[in-house]
């Protein structure tokens, strides 16, 4: 998945085990595990950043889920 922020600000937030490519100065790839879609996908909201996702599948529908159960929970 691709991160906006940079690859040392990320570092600190995943599991030393985690490969993280720096892409640019505010970019980078992280090419993270879970357990399940779902943990991943909790993973990656407590980054706490901005970040796109193409693949797997399972993660993109996973998040898909989240997102339309936490804007519905916000009425928005």
């Amino acid at each position: 998945m691709t991160v906006q922020a940079p690859a040392d600000a990320v570092a600190g937030r995943v599991p030393p085990d985690v490969l993280i490519e720096p892409t640019d100065d505010e970019t980078c790839v992280v090419h993270a595990y879970g357990s399940s879609p779902e943990v991943l996908a909790l993973h990656l909201a407590w980054l706490d950043v901005d970040f796109s996702v193409t693949g797997p599948p399972e993660l993109v529908a996973c998040l898909g889920r989240l997102a339309a159960r936490f804007e519905a929970a916000t009425g928005t």
